[in-house]
């Protein structure tokens, strides 16, 4: 009887979540979307690879619940379009500093015949190296949706990232650095952005989370309205 129900139980609960698959599957819509950036010419290098901004919109696209948003080809007319319009970009040219400094102390190494501390004066060197790499741009951005409710939203984002890391090496004895030097050896902080990711930092900043809400917000509300209907 007991090996009867925990059968009947494993199909049960099998059936369940393939119905809830399909059910999942059935519901999520597949928009055509086309992202559009535009730079007049303005970058250079490795910054002028803007299908990499278009390729990290694209993954934060994935996040809308019930959409599956997929890139429309040149013969395709999409539901949606993104237009991304930079102007004014800068990116500084990278500034590292280094500074080093000397430190001294006298440490106990042991007693004299009467008991009086034996000292020794040790030295250690700390480098700090600070580095630095500014951007900024204004991200003039349009959504378009043609979809059973026409939708657009248009928002220029002035935006700016700072990138500063800080790390320090010591050489020499470290007892004279005690312990009160808080040290960041190098290799640790935040990794340097490469050249072209300035350009999705700037739009992560403020662009894509606002991108995201408004389509999210919309097709949210065609899915209650489906619902009603």
């Amino acid at each position: 009887m007991g090996k009867f129900l925990l059968t009947a139980f494993l199909l049960i609960a099998s059936a369940t979540i393939q119905a809830q698959v399909q059910k999942n599957n059935v519901s999520k819509k597949t928009v055509l979307i086309k992202i559009n950036i535009e730079a007049n010419g303005q970058f250079s290098g490795d910054v002028s690879n803007l299908s990499f901004l278009q390729n990290k919109l694209l993954e934060e696209l994935r996040t809308v619940p019930k959409v599956s948003f997929v890139i429309a080809s040149a013969n395709e007319k999409p539901e949606a379009v993104i237009g991304i319009k930079v102007s004014n970009f800068f990116l500084s040219q990278r500034d590292e500093k280094t500074t080093v400094r000397t430190v001294t102390t006298d440490v106990e190494i042991g007693k004299d015949a009467s008991n009086n501390p034996i000292k020794q004066n040790v030295a250690a060197n700390i480098q700090n190296t600070v580095v630095k790499r500014n951007s900024r741009a204004n991200l003039e951005t349009i959504i378009a949706i043609d979809g059973d409710i026409p939708f657009n939203y248009q928002k220029v984002f002035p935006s700016q990232y700072n990138y500063v890391n800080s790390t320090t090496a010591v050489s020499g004895d470290l007892r004279a650095i005690g312990n009160g030097l808080r040290i960041k050896p190098p290799g640790s902080g935040p990794p340097e952005p490469l050249e072209n990711e300035f350009l999705y930092l700037l739009a992560k900043k403020d662009l894509m989370g606002r991108v995201i809400e408004e389509i999210k917000k919309y097709y949210q509300t065609q899915t209650k309205t489906a619902k009603v209907k």
